[in-house]
């Protein structure tokens, strides 16, 4: 919507964050938006033709209805004949009565005979009796469709069957002629029958402007048309006359979907790949480098249908890199079946050869894939697309940035053993070989190493001089800070002992190689262990401020959810009500990674806060609803 700039100002892209947090910032922002309409007075939205929405679309709109306090009303049209109870309409149909969503449904059934029969008296200006016999007919014709029923009676008038005799001052017709009419038994033949009544011009436009869909703006069925605008236009008019297309200036639409339906039929079957392909060349050809990323949908749908047609390996090459880019923004809009189908084309039109030859676009690729299958919850389709990044990939970075993004996908459905195991292999990588949950020795020693790594480094330091230290910048080192901290979260999962062993690992590590985005997190756990456990409260307090302050410099969401609220230790050294209106503050700041601001301070009945895991997620232990987060 770039409109909306209009009202708010240009707004900063998003900051990237995990599938499942993307998600939930999508829909809270969505959420948000149309809670704008509809707080003071009810918003109604009229969805229509609903059979051909993507899971996606369905998924928000379950969401937003599912939306408690929020005066929406949402109307959607859909046609009953074209879904099945496997369809995902009908799917997010069921889940929302279970989910308490109060639906009705309303079959519009075809005109009766009483409707067709004062239609056709109102229209021909007759008797009953003198309707009856074409009433009968149009019913057997058109079984009472609406928009079917009106396009026979026009075609009728039209080919010269439905005449006004002025010698009678009335209409006539002829009803053994309309009878043996061929090419009328459905709406799409009685369309095609009119389409081809037009000039060669006329057709050919229709045809590719069917290609482009329902509706489509001048200038680019002018590319693919290959003529000037009056042209093109010029070529429409017919059709536009007939009121057959609408034209709204600038942007042009076919009056209903079945018209386009006809004028795609009017191209043979066989030449429809050919066609899409050459409208997509023609795009590609006339778009510039600053709108090929706007154009990349329109472009990678047309040639996605003739992929096998291209033989030029650069075009080949071109095209997938549109399907990458396609399938970064489709899955950013969580349309991750469409996702699925430009990345999948990528990979096809990349081959083999690409892991030697363009080994960067081959992880982007195949990584971007994966994540997009896991999105659409088939994790075994998934899983086997990382395995094959692990195998063909030849850069250690890449390798260990898939195993941390498995672990946190394995987190995120429950498989914390499966989040460990990735964790464990790719540590490996980086130089820690952590012991298993049930090792304590080997645990104690390699927290004791990590403690003893980390003394001299913290020597003569204070926590305000870390806030300074530079930007992490080694792509190995980021990647394993985010492995460390993700070590940090199964911790409550396996053992305490991997919370230790983390911090104290990432706090070296931050000092020797700079701050990352995990390392507000590390701070903010060692202000706990140095504060708690070793008595240490004003330093703890002092390493929980700055573990704040560290990740409002970095205006990261991300770091922003980990330092909740200082350290444990602040209660010691500050007076209660100002450290969790701190908190509350800098936790309605932390909105934009999707979590929900806590509501004050505890009540003396309120629940203990929850630490299973940090980080902003919902607490366990409370409702779907609930506003807590974990502290």
């Amino acid at each position: 919507m770039p409109h909306l700039r209009h009202l708010v100002g240009d707004v900063p892209a998003p900051t990237p964050l995990p599938p499942s947090e993307s998600d939930l910032r999508f829909n809270t922002a969505m959420e948000r938006f149309v809670g704008v309409f509809a707080k003071e007075r009810p918003l109604v939205l009229f969805l229509d033709d609903l059979q051909w929405a993507d899971a996606a679309s369905l998924k928000l709109i379950q969401h937003l209805l599912g939306v408690a306090d929020q005066g929406l009303f949402v109307v959607g049209a859909y046609r009953d004949n074209e879904v099945n109870p496997a369809h995902p309409l009908m799917l997010g149909i069921e889940a929302m009565k279970e989910a308490g969503v109060v639906l009705s449904q309303i079959t519009l059934k075809p005109l009766s005979g009483p409707s067709v029969e004062q239609l056709v008296v109102d229209t021909l200006s007759c008797s009953v009796d003198e309707a009856a016999p074409l009433v009968r007919l149009l019913l057997a014709k058109t079984d009472g469709n609406p928009f079917f029923l009106r396009q026979f009676l026009s075609n009728l008038f039209v080919e010269g069957y439905l005449n006004f005799g002025t010698d009678r001052r009335g209409w006539t017709w002829d009803l053994d002629a309309i009878t043996a009419l061929s090419g009328t038994d459905n709406v799409v033949e009685l369309m095609v029958r009119k389409l081809l009544r037009f000039d060669e011009a006329t057709i050919d436009a229709l045809r590719l402007a069917a290609c482009v869909g329902n509706s489509f703006d001048l200038q680019t069925l002018a590319h693919v048309y290959e003529a000037d605008l009056e042209t093109t236009r010029a070529a429409l008019w017919p059709a536009v006359e007939e009121g057959l297309v609408l034209d709204r200036g600038a942007v042009l639409a076919f009056l209903h979907d079945r018209v386009q339906q006809a004028a795609y039929q009017l191209i043979d079957e066989a030449d429809r790949p050919g066609t899409h392909l050459r409208i997509g060349r023609l795009l590609r050809a006339q778009t510039s480098d600053d709108d090929l990323e706007d154009r990349a949908f329109e472009i990678v749908e047309h040639i996605g249908h003739a992929l096998s047609d291209l033989t030029d390996p650069a075009e080949r090459l071109d095209i997938a890199r549109l399907n990458v880019s396609a399938g970064k923004r489709a899955r950013d809009a969580m349309a991750y079946d469409a996702a699925v189908g430009f990345l999948r084309n990528a990979v096809e039109l990349l081959g083999e050869g690409v892991w030697t030859e363009h080994p960067k676009l081959a992880f982007r690729a195949h990584f971007d894939l994966a994540e997009a299958i896991y999105l659409t919850d088939a994790w075994e389709d998934a899983d086997d697309h990382f395995d094959t990044i692990l195998k063909k990939s030849t850069s250690v970075v890449d390798r260990v940035h898939v195993s941390e993004v498995r672990t946190v996908l394995a987190r995120h459905r429950n498989d914390y053993t499966g989040a460990l195991k990735h964790a464990t292999e790719r540590l490996a990588m980086t130089g820690i070989t952590l012991p298993p949950p049930e090792d304590v020795d080997g645990l104690m020693a390699l927290m004791g190493q990590a403690g003893a790594a980390l003394a001299p480094l913290m020597e003569g330091r204070s926590p305000a001089e870390l806030i300074d230290l530079p930007p992490m910048t080694d792509p190995l080192r980021l990647v394993e800070a985010d492995l460390l901290a993700e070590l940090m979260l199964l911790g409550y999962f396996f053992t305490p002992l991997y919370i230790q062993i983390g911090v104290l690992t990432l706090v070296g590590r931050s000092i020797e190689h700079g701050n990352s985005r995990s390392s507000p997190a590390a701070y903010g756990a060692y202000a706990m262990t140095i504060g708690t456990a070793a008595g240490q409260y004003e330093a703890g307090a002092a390493f929980g401020r700055m573990a704040m302050d560290l990740a409002d410099k970095q205006q990261d969401p991300f770091a922003r959810c980990s330092p909740r609220s200082g350290s444990p230790a602040s209660p010691r050294t500050r007076p209660t009500r100002p450290t969790w209106a701190s908190a509350c503050s800098r936790s309605a700041s932390t909105t934009p990674c999707g979590s929900v601001p806590p509501c004050g301070p505890p009540t003396p009945r309120s629940s203990p806060p929850c630490t299973s895991g940090g980080g902003g997620r919902r607490c366990p232990r409370r409702s779907r609803r609930s506003n807590a987060t974990c502290s």
